[in-house]
């Protein structure tokens, strides 16, 4: 039997890599749309959270009532047989089915009202999702468009050690 090795440490880890050339959020322009529209989703996330969230109790109540109502019309039907004493002809099964033909109607129909205002809802969302994500992809046109119009800055933004970016070169209006 082999005496056993004792154990190595293992290698030290290489040094952390600099920032890359072309890192964009050196820009003050892109790390601010960046954070826009991070908060901008997370507040259409809860919008559109509360919206559904209301709607699904909508619809809940509003079935609720529907099935309560049937209920109340089928015990209608029943009663009003047997006040006339033919509760035992073929009109109850067929006054029944009538009563079940339009309680489905009617709950096709709250259904697909209830799904044509989340589909709304999710189309406003996304809507407005990506006019944020424009914003941000506007932000980073704007960066490259200031980059290629002054080598200067273009020739600093490619180093890996580039100094931070001198607001007077890329203001507000590039």
């Amino acid at each position: 039997m082999a005496a056993s090795q004792p154990l190595q440490p293992p290698p030290p880890k290489p040094p952390a890599a600099p920032r890359p050339p072309g890192a964009y959020d050196a820009f003050p322009q892109v790390a601010l749309a960046k954070a826009n529209e991070t908060q901008g989703v997370a507040n259409l996330d809860a919008w559109l959270q509360a919206q559904m969230g209301q709607a699904g109790i909508a619809q809940t109540t509003d079935l609720e009532r529907m099935r309560q109502s049937q209920k109340l019309g089928r015990e209608d039907i029943v009663n009003r047989l047997a006040g006339q004493g033919i509760i035992r002809s073929g009109d109850l099964g067929y006054l029944q089915g009538l009563a079940s033909q339009d309680f489905a109607a009617q709950e096709g129909d709250l259904r697909g009202k209830y799904l044509n205002q989340s589909n709304a809802w999710w189309g406003k969302y996304l809507q407005q999702k990506q006019a944020l994500k424009n914003a941000t992809l506007g932000s980073h046109q704007a960066v490259w468009n200031a980059l290629l119009k002054n080598p200067e800055l273009w020739s600093s933004f490619m180093s890996p050690r580039r100094p931070a970016v001198p607001q007077q070169v890329v203001g507000r209006g590039f």
